[in-house]
């Protein structure tokens, strides 16, 4: 296989939709070293992962198996929807700086590229999903579905190594 593997699972609640890309990628993902491996460590899998959600709203949407606990799971909420951890994000212009590179809330709320002004994605994409529902309704007449992307990657920059 060559480059990374776009990897595409389906399923009606989001914890069995967790449990099926785990399974997904363990079994067709493909295996890369990263920054963060101890010379000892097994490869890390890759993939780009499509995941769709028949029924988001549907119990259970934690997983018995989700890493942590009720206190982890908070502050991973607060972390991605409020920006609590923002504050640990390096000074790109400090060499020795050596905290992370980005939050995902950042990525989400803030998505920053150079010559850009910082776009928040989730604004207009929960303005599409308000305009062009698509829970148990056919696609609008405009060819709409109210389907969207949001990015939490920089691929210009993935290969230069920093993300």
């Amino acid at each position: 296989m060559k480059g990374i593997p776009v990897l595409h699972v389906e399923a009606d609640g989001i914890a069995r939709a967790w449990e099926e890309s785990l399974v997904a990628l363990h079994e067709r993902g493909c295996n890369v070293r990263t920054e963060y491996d101890k010379p000892d460590d097994p490869p890390s899998k890759d993939a780009t992962m499509i995941i769709t959600i028949a029924d988001p709203l549907s119990e259970p949407m934690i997983h018995r198996d989700f890493p942590g606990g009720p206190v982890e799971l908070q502050e991973y909420v607060m972390e991605v929807c409020e920006g609590i951890k923002d504050h640990l994000v390096r000074d790109p212009d400090d060499p020795h700086d050596t905290r992370w590179e980005y939050t995902y809330h950042q990525r989400l709320f803030a998505y920053t590229v150079p010559t850009l002004e910082p776009a928040d994605q989730i604004r207009p994409s929960a303005r599409n999903w308000r305009e062009h529902p698509t829970r148990g309704a056919p696609r609008q007449s405009h060819g709409r579905s109210g389907r969207t992307t949001i990015a939490t990657t920089r691929p210009a920059f993935k290969a230069s190594g920093a993300d």
